[in-house]
């Protein structure tokens, strides 16, 4: 839920999640994404639903074959983290996270429980009622429902292969100067739009240096000196590093890395 719903938020989202191997079906507020038989539905909406007081919200939705709890998590971690990365854009934004119990969702609750679920991409130690195993319904009546918590928060381990896989390793130094964008232009002729559209550059953004330069070199170093245009201080190598490891780039990656003038 936010204070607001920043104009372009759910679009960008639809177009960063919709990466090579995913398939989707696209509605006007509405996508759904598919990997085996594991889904992922991400809809605008308001919450809680039809009141004054209701707030701007992103769902994002999960679902798959009983028994492989974890594999629908790395699914779904994986479009949370892409909504975490484009909501860091707007500093001054109020944003609160939640998982939605899901006995109240079977059951077709308006109002939900809610369990807060900020720390769902940190490293930091897990909080003491993430440790049991199971969560009781806080709307149960008289006699205690339960559910098991891996439903709201996903497994530690897979938060940690998640974090490992897209921190990669530690750069030499986090900035990005102009020799090492020189180096890229002759480098990532085939990536370079989804590189721009993982750093955060919108789409039209990206078509209008298409048009106004001419190689794709010129295209490349215009795209990356606009992402530090835009991102200021968070145009980092680091970040740098991650979105060429999203378009399975790992060698230049490791080049960005290691690069010293």
């Amino acid at each position: 839920m936010m204070s607001y719903l920043p104009p372009g938020l759910f679009n960008r989202l639809r177009v960063r999640c919709c990466s090579p191997g995913i398939n989707y079906f696209n509605w006007k507020d509405h996508l759904r994404l598919w990997m085996d038989d594991h889904w992922v539905d991400v809809w605008n909406d308001k919450h809680p639903p039809g009141t004054e007081a209701s707030s701007p919200s992103i769902h994002i939705k999960g679902s798959g074959p009983k028994g492989f709890t974890k594999k629908l998590w790395q699914f779904l971690l994986q479009v949370v983290q892409e909504a975490e990365a484009l909501l860091t854009e707007w500093q001054r934004l109020t944003v609160c996270r939640f998982s939605l119990c899901p006995l109240c969702n079977q059951k077709g609750k308006a109002s939900p429980c809610l369990y807060p679920c900020s720390n769902w991409l940190s490293t930091n130690p897990q909080n003491k009622r993430l440790s049991a195993q199971t969560k009781i319904c806080k709307a149960s009546s008289w006699f205690l429902e339960k559910f098991p918590i891996n439903l709201i928060y996903p497994p530690p381990e897979v938060v940690n292969e998640l974090l490992e896989v897209t921190t990669f390793c530690e750069p030499v130094s986090e900035d990005v100067p102009a020799a090492l964008i020189a180096d890229l232009s002759q480098m990532i002729a085939k990536e370079y739009k989804s590189v721009g559209m993982y750093l955060g550059l919108s789409k039209d953004k990206l078509n209008a240096l298409d048009v106004e330069y001419h190689s794709v070199e010129e295209k490349i170093i215009a795209m990356l000196n606009a992402w530090k245009d835009q991102m200021t201080k968070k145009a980092t190598r680091s970040n740098l590093i991650k979105a060429l490891v999203k378009v399975n780039r790992n060698d230049v990656a490791d080049k960005v890395r290691l690069f010293q003038e």
